[in-house]
């Protein structure tokens, strides 16, 4: 279903590009009966594919992938990105939740104010044991470390996760979107920061990403 305007033309946009798509042909997207309280009209997208070659596989994505490889590619980037984030520092922490059947690290990640640390008079060396390497995560263990959550217990947390189930790769795209806002010095993600830790664990299910299950 697509509204009008923009995401019609959009679609449309979308379906022109055929080097996405084998063997489409034809689409409509026709007035439907659904009835809007602000009188908006609405379209229901019809569409036909052809396979050309009898006998063949083939999928239907319903969405662009994203891959493990990708993520932990994703977690080296916001390391940078919170490492450069001077005017209101981040603190940024990469850890493996548990690893997989196919010993694979669940990435678990801390997200919050650096000041949150600096404010009980921390020593850099104190400060510097908290900081991982998101390269780390490959292998690492379970560590919690009991002093920052006896600093942190004045700010509520946040817990999110994404891709619990494998397929749904749109999951993976929202978590990369508010990991990118949350690391950056945009003033509501300043404020987030300073008010919660976030705790998330973008890819719950990596086995299923990587095997394709």
């Amino acid at each position: 279903m697509i509204g009008p305007g923009k995401q019609q033309n959009a679609f449309k946009k979308c379906l022109r590009n055929r080097s996405l798509v084998v063997g489409f042909f034809g689409y409509i997207h026709p007035l439907n009966k659904l009835d809007s309280t602000d009188g908006s009209t609405y379209h229901t997208a019809t569409f036909h594919i052809r396979f050309p070659h009898t006998g063949d596989v083939c999928y239907l994505a319903y969405h662009y992938p994203y891959t493990y490889t990708r993520l932990l590619s994703d977690i080296a980037r916001w390391k940078k990105e919170a490492e450069r984030t001077d005017s209101n520092p981040v603190y940024f922490r990469v850890q493996s939740l548990t690893s997989t059947l196919l010993e694979n690290p669940v990435p678990v990640l801390t997200i919050t104010a650096k000041s949150l640390l600096t404010d009980d008079k921390s020593t850099p060396d104190q400060l510097a044991r908290l900081s991982v390497s998101a390269s780390e995560v490959d292998g690492c263990k379970p560590m919690p470390d009991r002093s920052f959550y006896t600093r942190s217990s004045i700010r509520p947390y946040i817990f999110l996760t994404a891709r619990v189930h494998s397929g749904e790769t749109n999951s993976s795209w929202v978590m990369q979107g508010l990991v990118n806002h949350l690391v950056s010095d945009h003033p509501v993600a300043v404020q987030a920061r300073q008010q919660f830790i976030f705790k998330i664990v973008p890819m719950l299910n990596p086995d299923g990403v990587i095997c394709g299950k």
